[in-house]
C-alpha cells in the first residue's frame, strides 16, 4: 500500500536490509516480513497487509501433496484444501514419527534422560525448522515434548520441573499438599468462590515448589542442574510454604472483608461493577497457584487500595466516578485483548507487566498514600501497550 511503500524508500535497499534479518523455518512468512520491516524501518506494517490470494499464480507457491512413497495426491496454491484433504492420513503417520523421535517421551519421573538443548531443528529437505524441548506435567510423572513457541515452551518447562522436583522429594512433598486450615470467616467466603481447602492446599503446594525451585532462577536443562538445585534449595522449601499459606488466608480474609462492605456501601453503581470486577480478577479459583510471588505480596495494598477507595467514593461519588473513566479505558483494552480466543500477535511478557501495571494505576488514583513500586501514569500505560502489540 501507497501509505507504507513512501516510509520504506528505497525499497531495493530495504528488501536487502530484510533479507538480512529474515531466518527460513522461523514463523509465517507475513509475520516475519512484518517484524524484518520494522527492524529495518522502524515501521510497523499489519501481517494481513500482505494479501497472498490477490497475487498471481506465477508469484505464489505451489503445494504438491505426496504419500510416503513420494507419489502425488494433490496440489494446489492454496494448503488449506490439501491438509483438509489428506491430514488425517498424515497424522498416523507424524503421530508415529513423533513417538520414535528423542524429543517425545512419556512417564518420565527422574532425570535420566540426558541434556535439553534450548532449540533443536526438526526441518527436512534441507528447510530448518526451529523448536524448542520442553517438559511438560503428566501429573503422576513428566513427559518430554517439542514446542513450536518459545514462550509456550518455557511455561510447561516449568510446570514439568516442579513435577520433576515433587517426585524427587517423595513423601516430603505430600505434607505440602495437604488441606489448607482455614478460619470459619475464610472458608465461607473461599465456598462462595468455589475454593475448598482441598484445592487450596494443593494450589500452595505447587506454587511453593515454583517459587522455591524455579521461581526468577535460571531455567534447568541437565542432570546435574537438577541435583545441585534439589540440594540447595529442598531446606526452604517449608519456610516458603509456611510463608506463602499465611499470604494466600490472610489475602481470603481482606477479600471477604470486602465484598462485606461492597454490599453495606451505598454507591454508584459504575463504581461497584468496576470493584467487582477488580476483585474478580485478582481473586478466583487457582490464584494461589497462578499469582507469582511478587505478585501476590502486592495482594494486600491492592485490597485495602479497595477498602479506601470504598470508604472515599461513598463520600465523593463523582470524584470517584471522574477517576473511574481515567482507569476504564485502560483496563478495558487488557480486558478485551484477554478475553479473544485468537488475540492478535503480543508480547506476553510485557502484557502481563501492564495488566499489573493497571493495578498499580488504581492505587495511584484510589490510595495515593499506600504508593506504588515504581512511577505509574496513563501515558506510561499507553506507552506500555504499544510494545505489547507487535506488528
Amino acid at each position: 500500500p501507497t501509505k507504507f511503500r513512501r516510509l520504506l524508500q528505497p525499497v531495493d535497499e530495504t528488501l536487502a536490509m530484510c533479507r538480512s534479518k529474515m531466518t527460513p523455518g522461523r514463523g509465517a512468512l507475513p509475520d516475519a516480513f512484518s517484524d524484518a520491516l520494522y527492524a529495518a524501518r522502524g515501521v510497523r506494517v499489519p501481517p494481513e497487509t500482505w494479501k497472498e490470494d490477490a497475487l498471481p499464480d506465477h508469484l505464489r507457491m505451489r503445494f504438491v501433496a505426496v504419500d510416503e512413497n513420494s507419489h502425488e495426491l494433490g496440489n494446489g496454491r492454496n494448503i488449506a484444501p490439501l491438509v483438509k484433504l489428506f491430514a488425517a492420513r498424515a497424522a498416523v503417520a507424524a503421530g508415529a514419527e513423533r513417538t520414535a523421535s528423542p524429543w517425545h517421551k512419556d512417564g518420565l519421573t527422574r532425570w535420566d534422560f540426558g541434556t535439553l538443548p534450548p532449540q533443536v531443528d526438526v526441518g527436512k529437505a534441507g528447510w530448518p525448522i526451529i523448536n524448542y524441548p520442553a517438559l511438560v506435567d503428566a501429573k503422576t510423572a513428566v513427559a518430554l515434548r517439542l514446542f513450536a513457541d518459545p514462550a509456550a515452551a518455557a511455561a510447561a518447562h516449568e510446570k514439568g520441573l516442579c513435577r520433576l522436583f515433587a517426585m524427587a522429594l517423595g513423601k516430603e512433598c505430600k505434607r505440602f499438599m495437604q488441606p489448607t486450615s482455614l478460619p470459619r470467616a475464610v472458608a465461607l467466603h473461599a465456598k462462595q468462590l468455589e475454593m475448598t481447602a482441598e484445592t487450596l492446599g494443593e494450589e500452595i503446594g505447587i506454587a511453593t515448589l515454583r517459587e522455591t525451585f524455579t521461581e526468577d532462577k535460571p531455567a534447568i536443562r541437565d542432570e546435574k542442574s537438577f541435583n545441585d538445585r534439589l540440594l540447595t534449595e529442598r531446606l526452604r522449601i517449608g519456610s516458603v510454604h509456611t510463608a506463602r499459606t499465611r499470604l494466600v488466608v490472610a489475602v481470603l480474609h481482606a477479600a471477604g472483608g470486602l465484598d462485606s462492605l461492597l454490599l453495606s456501601t451505598p454507591l454508584a453503581q459504575p463504581t461497584v461493577d468496576d470493584l467487582s470486577e477488580q476483585l474478580a480478577w485478582l481473586i478466583f479459583p487457582g490464584f494461589a497457584e497462578t499469582a507469582a510471588t511478587a505478585q501476590l505480596q502486592n495482594y494486600p495494598r491492592y485490597l485495602e487500595a479497595c477498602r479506601i477507595r470504598i470508604q472515599r467514593a461513598q463520600a465523593n461519588p463523582a470524584g470517584d466516578l471522574r477517576k473511574l473513566a481515567e482507569v476504564q479505558p485502560l483496563w478495558q483494552r487488557f480486558v478485551q485483548h484477554a478475553s479473544l480466543a485468537e488475540p492478535p500477535r503480543h508480547d506476553k511478557s510485557l502484557l502481563v507487566q501492564y495488566r499489573w501495571l493497571t493495578e498499580e494505576f488504581r492505587v495511584s488514583l484510589f490510595a495515593q498514600e499506600l504508593r506504588t513500586p515504581a512511577p505509574v501514569s496513563a501515558k506510561r500505560l499507553d506507552a506500555l501497550w504499544q510494545q505489547v502489540q507487535l506488528p
